[in-house]
């Protein structure tokens, strides 16, 4: 690639961003890079040349013979270029698992390997297990997001376009087929969720159709054990609590430590009404989580917690960066940073 370093750059530049926000879905970005351009520029050129010979034809004297060689060579010129942009564009760019742009080189390309080539670089993507047609169940179950209980279908769907730690999906219904199948064979369960916290539907252990399967923030699915503990319960979580008289004061916190990092949770009790009489009922006052998030998962943190916070409504981001490279940070690049965080209009005191 001519000047492979820009290139990068710019192609990061992109999978990173979108506008002034950061981009989601950058999973979903795959990039075709020309090799390079001189071949193709000259051969489009060529083509384009006898291109106007050819519209300039009724103006021109020229004999049958001359009109035959004239088609022949356009005929060429433009076999050249289709082959010229095969040669050229034989480099793929896309988000690596380890969270930074990949090359992928093609090798020599040319129009009898595929139909087009698009469907050519999707062949080769396929190839390399980068674009799947269809994934397991299991794959979800080794990716389960440790904090959720419940994981909404549109975060799942959402998740191959968003993390590079999943396959690229050829069709998205795959996620929906993966979902009918894990419910199947009993390794997932397809819920909804009431506002008393009860599962309806709930769908376990059954076959369900890919066409039942709705992709949104409203439905989940669960792992075996937590639909197992779900069903064993029967009714018995709605009448634990004995139902008090009116809202009660009474709260406390949870705390679900994992390694170095800790989710605490508080809840306030008070009770509902309906036609079925009074019952006690727990809801979430608030929630606070410290732990350490690596590099790579930083966007998807943002993207699949802290919107889920409601940022701006009552929710406070602490932060503290700690840096330690291999070689000092330079007295430029330190004021690099000092200049951002005045920009921000945050505070530049370093400890």
């Amino acid at each position: 690639m001519e000047d492979e370093k820009r290139t990068r750059s710019f192609i990061e530049g992109i999978v990173r961003e979108h506008g002034p926000a950061a981009r989601t879905y950058k999973s979903a970005l795959v990039f075709v890079v020309a090799q390079s351009a001189g071949p193709l520029s000259e051969d489009a050129r060529r083509a384009l040349a006898w291109e106007e010979i050819q519209n300039e034809l009724p103006g021109i004297s020229v004999d049958k013979t001359q009109i035959i060689q004239l088609e022949d060579n356009l005929k060429k010129s433009r076999r050249d270029l289709k082959e010229s942009v095969w040669r050229a564009y034989n480099n793929v760019a896309l988000l690596g698992k380890t969270n930074e742009v990949r090359f992928i080189d093609l090798g020599n390309v040319h129009s009898s390997a595929a139909t087009t080539i698009m469907q050519f670089i999707i062949n080769e993507l396929v190839h390399i297990d980068e674009v799947q047609s269809g994934i397991s169940p299991n794959l979800l179950l080794r990716n389960w997001p440790p904090a959720f209980r419940e994981w909404s279908t549109k975060s799942v769907r959402d998740a191959f376009y968003a993390c590079p730690l999943f396959p690229r999906l050829l069709n998205p219904d795959a996620v929906k087929e993966t979902i009918a199948r894990g419910v199947g064979n009993g390794q997932l369960a397809y819920v909804g969720k009431t506002a008393s916290g009860k599962y309806h539907p709930f769908v376990f252990g059954r076959t369900i159709n890919t066409s039942d399967v709705e992709v949104s923030e409203e439905m989940f699915i669960v792992t075996r054990e937590t639909a197992e503990a779900y069903r064993n319960s029967t009714a018995g979580t709605e009448t634990a609590l004995a139902a008090p008289k009116g809202p009660s004061d009474a709260a406390g916190y949870s705390t679900f430590p994992a390694g170095s990092d800790s989710l605490q949770e508080s809840f306030v009790l008070t009770s509902e009404t309906d036609g079925e009489g009074t019952r006690a009922k727990i809801e979430p006052q608030s929630v606070t989580w410290f732990g350490e998030i690596p590099p790579q998962k930083w966007m998807n943190f943002y993207a699949k917690v802290l919107t889920k916070l409601r940022v701006g409504s009552g929710l406070t981001l602490r932060v503290k960066v700690e840096s330690k490279p291999e070689s000092s940070i330079s007295p430029q690049k330190l004021e690099e940073i000092k200049s951002a965080l005045r920009e921000l209009r945050l505070n530049d005191k370093f400890d």
